[in-house]
């Protein structure tokens, strides 16, 4: 699926100011993830009709029990909720932009290279 780059934004507390990460990996063809981010911490990744999970690494397993699930629209990737394998229903995980210990949770837009 190509090169994307974009911003994740996030509040670490409610008396803290917005901060900017510039964001940036690639979706392997063979299903892999690859980034010269520190930490980027993606194993693997899938899309399932117009969705696309990056699924967070794991020692034990290639594919963790963790994953970022983002829309995808022609050439953007929006994020939409952190989840995990035990809660993949719809309306379960920690969304993009909610109230998150004290801060607000990621938000990532990410266009196609």
């Amino acid at each position: 699926m190509g090169n994307w780059r974009g911003i994740l934004k996030y509040t670490s507390s409610q008396s803290s100011p917005e901060e900017q990460l510039n964001y940036e990996f690639k979706l392997n063809n063979d299903g892999t993830v690859s980034s010269d981010m520190d930490g980027h911490g993606f194993s693997v990744w899938k899309k399932e009709g117009d969705r696309v999970r990056l699924f967070l690494e794991d020692d034990e397993t290639e594919e963790g029990d963790a994953f970022f699930e983002f829309a995808i629209s022609n050439k953007t990737l929006t994020f939409i909720r952190l989840s995990d394998l035990s809660s993949t229903e719809e309306g379960l995980g920690t969304f993009a932009g909610e109230d998150f210990f004290g801060g607000k949770f990621y938000q990532i837009t990410l266009t196609k290279l």
